[in-house]
């Protein structure tokens, strides 16, 4: 028990979706929590975290765009074979106890072939990230943010939850879309972690209304852009895109690198692009019953029957 925390706090200091700040923070929102050690030797080589609300069905918590299963990169790339028998061991773990698992492996872990072998199915999945001393806008988008006077607007520090997730609603609800998670979820993981670990920013106006407002998750590697709202009224202005300007050259202050998220919805590419980001592969993993297959044959049968 006390290697497998202190492997999995060491794992947290560089990937915040493994911290144990985290695993407190879904367990008081409700989340069912287990986690399984992957050993090679007597020695702990990867950790494996499920977090579920159906007991039959392990799937990322909200808005976690890394989850689930970490492994050593060194011993994937540098033991094969023991990583293929590690790896099957667990799949098999996995499916006596869950109908489906979905986990997503984080960037760093390139090498995959060991999960294949062990009866993974894989898909790959991107980020964009931007890293420490480069241009944070393409310089054919700068011009967007110029005429933008930063005496008209503050961006400050702020703990309030609850005005990000009305701005998430109302955001949501005005693209005809759920919000599958109520405002306790943000405020549970904001209290629970440390004031190095997160941030919320809010773009004001100089009469104090809030106009975007944004959720940073923090580790020793990458910022994350966990939530991002704002209010309609900005929406055809580039205010949004001035406001994460803003906080993306303050976090690059701190961090390495910055995480936008956002390359796998279409809907989101097409501003996301205005950042000068370099687009991150990584995998999604996925064993039991082949839940997206079937919602791909669904799709698939619903087209069909339309023509």
């Amino acid at each position: 028990m006390k290697e497998r925390d202190e492997f999995r706090k060491k794992v947290g200091l560089n990937n915040i979706y493994f911290s144990e700040e985290m695993e407190n923070a879904l367990r008081l929102y409700g989340f069912n929590t287990e986690i399984i050690p992957l050993y090679y030797r007597k020695s702990i080589v990867g950790i494996i975290t499920n977090y579920t609300k159906k007991h039959k069905i392990s799937l990322p918590p909200y808005l976690f765009p890394f989850y689930g299963l970490h492994i050593n990169n060194d011993f994937l790339t540098e033991h094969p074979e023991k990583a293929i028998e590690t790896l099957r061991l667990a799949t098999e773990n996995q499916k006596r106890k869950f109908i489906y698992s979905l986990f997503s492996l984080s960037p760093e872990i390139t090498d995959i072939r060991a999960f294949k072998e062990s009866g993974w199915r894989e898909s790959v999945k991107y980020t964009y990230r931007i890293l420490r001393n480069e241009t944070i806008l393409k310089k054919s988008k700068i011009r967007k943010i110029k005429g933008i006077d930063d005496g008209e607007y503050t961006i400050s520090e702020s703990n309030d939850t609850a005005k990000l997730y009305e701005m998430i609603v109302n955001m949501n609800s005005s693209k005809r879309r759920i919000t599958p998670y109520n405002g306790d979820y943000l405020s549970l993981i904001f209290k629970n972690l440390h004031s190095n670990q997160r941030t919320i920013y809010g773009l004001y106006n100089s009469e104090g209304v809030c106009f975007a407002t944004a959720f940073i998750l923090r580790d020793k590697s990458c910022s994350y852009l966990f939530a991002n709202a704002m209010n309609s009224k900005i929406r055809k202005t580039n205010l949004n895109l001035y406001f994460l300007y803003k906080i993306i050259k303050k976090e690059l202050d701190i961090s390495p690198c910055f995480d936008l998220q956002g390359a796998n919805t279409p809907s989101l590419v097409k501003f996301k692009e205005n950042f000068n980001a370099h687009l991150i592969q990584y995998f999604h993993i996925e064993t039991g019953l082949n839940i997206t297959g079937l919602i791909r044959l669904k799709g698939m049968l619903k087209k069909w029957s339309i023509h």
